[in-house]
Formats: structure tokens, sequence, C-alpha cells
């Protein structure tokens, strides 16, 4: 962990800063990476008389900047500006000047926005798997839109998604056969698939359920691809072709979900409407439900491998999660998180140290600041909430695994607000929060009541970020059945 105090150009202080974060991947493309040389410049001048000072950063390499640094590992990037310029810095990335803000109090400025001077800034970054959906919204649009999708996240109505995908998760790995070694994240990634099926498909698991999963895999590929053009060929068509597929599937089913009696989300949420009795139509339904369906897959997969990353890292606490489900006999996971603190105190430390969506992204629709620095109209500003989980300001010995940290008599996680963001905040917070966390719950759970699982000796994953970050060689692991339920051959990588 590095500290500095430092004073600018301008004799303006700088915070005192601290971050940590893993050692450096080993790869020849970082090793040249971690080479290139710092080039400091200010982003913009602030207005004469405003008060407001530049923000400061680094030019990164001349024509990508820092493009290619983020790709390898964004919170990397982030957590070495914020140590050398503070909480507001910036840097560039294949064109554009993106600022980079890390700590609670920048964080707080962004996200919640009181000011209203952000938008959303995923538009040209994701592409159009997400249009329709919220996290590309903003404004009276994105409100409307909000309210009659929190009719479908209410308690009740979720209680029920996690009911069904509980009892799916344990089918799916009772389904599998036993195999020494497997690959953890396909592993994850079909359990997933299968609990996804009965509440964002609504229909069993079956032939056409698991193409529409693939058709969401697809997509979510598509989402760091460098060749944005539609040429057969490429995943960026693929993906294309993907989502249509998709649309279609809901736009048909639709009018039956309207009038059916169902439980499942897209049942839930054809009924949403306003106190008008005024809903979504078809095609936003569509665009919706496409928009859930992949960020319930995606995100969900990559918090569940997160987790099961430190269980297969520190067995000891693998092995009390275990005996803590274990000890509620055959009721899975389905309703609460208090039925299994231990395992919550997990996922939190897991998404503490491995954060599902490692920044967040918006855009400044007029000149403003955060903390004083002036931040020019149209800038991209990234929200880095894994580097934020990293800072030993907030948090004590930030690298070690320590899910106690979290427990009601600690107050690592009370010490600021908004040092623990991997919900978001504010406007566009994750309205599925709950939703996904029991989602990881049943998924977990299922998982630790079946088998145990150790990771190779002196392991260290090195986690991908052109998608969610996961283990780019699939989180190999040696495992042994523990119940009848038995875990299947996937096959690693």
């Amino acid at each position: 962990m590095a500290r500095t105090d430092s004073i600018d150009s301008r004799g303006i202080p700088s915070p005192a800063v601290s971050a940590s974060h893993p050692p450096a991947p080993g790869g020849l493309w970082d090793r040249l990476l971690a080479r290139t040389p710092a080039r400091p410049a200010d982003l913009a001048t602030p207005p004469a008389g405003s008060g407001l000072v530049p923000v400061p950063g680094d030019r990164g390499i001349p024509l990508v900047g820092k493009g290619i640094h983020f790709l390898r590992d964004g919170p990397r990037v982030q957590t070495e500006l914020y140590r050398r310029h503070g909480p507001v810095s910036w840097t560039r990335a294949f064109g554009m000047d993106v600022v980079s803000v890390v700590g609670p109090d920048a964080v707080h400025e962004v996200l919640v926005n009181k000011t209203r001077a952000f938008e959303s800034g995923w538009r040209e970054i994701i592409g159009p798997w997400f249009d329709g959906g919220p996290l590309v919204m903003d404004g009276a649009q994105h409100l409307r839109h909000r309210r009659l999708l929190q009719q479908a996240y209410i308690p009740g109505a979720v209680r029920g998604y996690a009911a069904g995908m509980a009892a799916d998760a344990t089918a799916a790995i009772a389904q599998r056969r036993a195999v020494a070694r497997v690959s953890l994240l396909a592993l994850i990634k079909e359990v997933s698939a299968a609990m996804t099926a009965r509440t964002f498909l609504a229909r069993p698991f079956d032939a056409e359920a698991r193409a529409l999963i693939a058709d969401v895999e697809t997509c979510i590929r598509a989402e760091g691809a460098p060749l944005r053009v539609s040429v057969p060929g490429t995943g960026w068509h693929a993906a294309r072709r993907a989502r249509a597929r998709l649309l279609d599937y809901y736009v048909r089913a639709a009018p039956q979900a309207r009038i059916r009696d169902g439980e499942d989300f897209l049942t839930v949420l054809c009924r949403a409407a306003d106190a008008h009795g005024d809903g979504f139509d078809d095609i936003e339904i569509a665009e919706h439900m496409v928009f859930t369906l992949i960020a319930a897959h995606d995100t969900s997969v990559a918090a569940a491998t997160a987790v099961a990353y430190h269980l297969g890292r520190y067995p000891d606490w693998q092995r009390r999660v275990r005996d803590e489900s274990l000890a509620r006999g055959g009721a899975p996971a389905d309703v609460a998180i208090e039925a299994v603190p231990t395992l919550d105190l997990v996922i939190r430390e897991s998404l503490r140290l491995v954060a599902p969506s490692p920044i967040y992204l918006r855009r400044a629709v007029r000149d403003t600041d955060v903390l004083g620095r002036f931040i020019p109209a149209g800038t991209l500003v990234a929200v880095g909430s894994w580097a934020t989980h990293l800072l030993g300001e907030y948090w004590p010995d930030p690298e070690r695994f320590d899910p106690e940290r979290f427990a009601p008599d600690r107050l690592d996680t009370r010490t600021q607000r908004l040092a623990w963001v991997p919900f978001g905040a504010g406007a566009h917070k994750c309205a599925g929060m709950d939703l996904g966390t029991l989602k990881t719950v049943a998924l977990l759970d299922a998982m630790v009541r079946a088998m145990e699982w150790r990771l190779p000796e002196d392991y260290e994953p090195r986690w991908r970020f052109t998608t969610l970050p996961v283990p780019s060689d699939g989180l190999p692991a040696t495992v042994r059945p523990i119940s009848p339920a038995l875990i299947g051959a996937v096959p690693q990588g």
C-alpha cells in the first residue's frame, strides 16, 4: 500500500491517497505496458473566475492513450491515476478523454448527481445490446421506465423468483455426473442459464431456452469487440443477429404473458402499469427483457465466479459456508439472505475484491466539476467502483480477504458512504440488486451443498476485462462430490 501527500504545480494540495492492487500480471503485454512513460497533462483550462482547478492526469500512448491498459486491467489504471493525481484525474482511451473518479466523495458527486450534470455514458461503449433498457436512459424517460420496472422487483415478486431459481440450481447440479476437474466458470454459466430460463424466459430449460441463452452469450462477448462493423463473420454481426432473435422471442411471448396467471419476471412485467393503467407495449417489453436477460445472466455469473474463487482459495471459509447451508437440512436458500449469514459475508467481501461492475460510465451534459476540478461538457466519466473498494483509507488491509469486516460488530464498512458500490448509487442504482444477490446466493448455496472444490497450488487468476471480470482461464478446480447431487462434466476454458 502506497500513501502520498502532495501539492500540485499550482500549489493546490492534493488529498492524501492510498490504494492497493494485486501484483501486476507477468505477461509480455503487461510488461510492455508497464514500461510506457507517463505523459502528464491537464485536461482543460477552467473558466476564468470560476475558482476551479484543472483535472490532472496522463495522456498515455499517442493515438490510443491508455485504452489498451484499460482493456487489460481497467481498475489498475484507475488505481495508478488515483495514486499519482488524487480522486479526480484523466487520461485518453482510443481518442476519448476519460475522467477517472475514485473514492467515496467523488463517487457520491457523480452517481448521486444532485446537480444533474451527468447522464449515462454507456451508449457508445456497450453498443446496441442494451438499447431500450434503463442503463442508457435519462430524465423523464428513465423515471417512467424505472417506476414501471420497479413493480417487477417488489419483495414478494423477488421471493417468488428466488424460490424458483433455487430449485432450478439444485436440479441443474443434481443432473451432472461427477468428474475430478472442472472449469468453475463454465459450471456457473451452465447453472445460471438453467436458473434464468424459468424466471426470465418463462419456459423450461429446453433446447429453445439453450439457444436463447447462447444468443445472450453472443451479445455479451460483443460488448468489448474492437471491430464494430456488421459484416458477416464478425462477432458484432453475430451479436446483432442474436439480439434480433431475442427481441423476436419476447415480442411473440408478450401477448400470451399479458393474459396468463404467471409469477415469472416476464409475466409480472407485462402486468406492470401506472396510475392511469398504462404499461409497456410489446416492443418495450421485449427491449427490457433482453436487457434484463443479459444483465441477470452476465452479472450473476461474474459475481458467483468471484465468490467461488475466494471459497476455493480459502477452504476454511468454504467449510463454514457449507456447514451453515447443510445445517438447514433440505431447505434451499430461496427467500432470505438472513438464512445464510456466513455466505452473505463472503459475497460482500468477494464483490469488494472483485467488483462485478468495475466501472460506471457517465457523461457530463454541461461544464461542471467534481471536488472542485473542472470537467468540460461532453467528457466521459469513469466511476471506479473496484478501485474505490481497494482504498486503504476506508478498508484496513484492503488486499486481505476478510469477510468479517462486513459483520455487524465491525466498523470498516461504515467509515464512509459509498466506499462499497458494487451496485452503483443514485437514480441508476441497479434495480435488480436484491434479485441478483439472491440468485448468487441460490447458486453458491447449491454448489456448496453438492461439492467441495480446491484451486491449483499457488493459483492466481488473470481477470478478463473485455466483458465483466471473470478468470480468463475459466477458473480450473479440483472437485469432490459430497452428496448424491454430483457435479457433472463441464469442459474447462
